[in-house]
């Protein structure tokens, strides 16, 4: 499964299951995880007859763990997010990719800690195992290559 989180505040959803991507909004009221908006958005690499929505085909989305997930990553609790929607492990196949994701994520809401912490908070694993996870997403092409942000200066040389 891939997410997103948008400067919306809406999140998409994407998993090779389903024929849509789906996009939801969710909050919380009367202190409950509530389901504010949903999208179902056609996939293109789907046929007509995939993409007919049926009450059958919307009783099968897990809209409720999606609406907790969606609501623990508005609240940069990573940890409670992937347990909402899916821990990964390293042999799984989408593991690094989901590495990479929670990475980018921590580094543009700038999280306390950056993000080695929080991978290693949500996988709870040594920054050594975090670290040799970031160069195998990179290595992997899941993670951009990494670029300093420092200026090299004529003292620096």
């Amino acid at each position: 499964m891939e997410f997103s989180l948008r400067a919306d505040g809406w999140i998409d959803y994407e998993d090779d299951d389903w024929p849509w991507t789906i996009t939801l909004l969710a909050g919380v009221v009367d202190g409950a995880p509530r389901l504010l908006g949903l999208q179902l958005i056609p996939r293109q690499d789907r046929t007509d007859s995939e993409l007919v929505v049926t009450a059958e085909a919307l009783r099968r989305l897990p809209l409720q763990r999606l609406t907790r997930g969606a609501i623990a990553m508005k609240r940069l609790d990573f940890g409670q997010a992937f347990n909402e929607m899916q821990r990964t492990a390293p042999r799984d196949p989408d593991h690094f990719g989901n590495v990479a994701r929670v990475y980018r994520h921590a580094r543009e809401t700038a999280r306390e800690g950056g993000p080695r912490a929080a991978i290693a908070q949500l996988w709870r694993v040594s920054e050594k195992t975090v670290d040799r996870w970031i160069r195998e997403a990179r290595q992997r092409g899941d993670l951009e290559p990494w670029k300093s942000t420092h200026t090299t200066t004529e003292e620096d040389q």
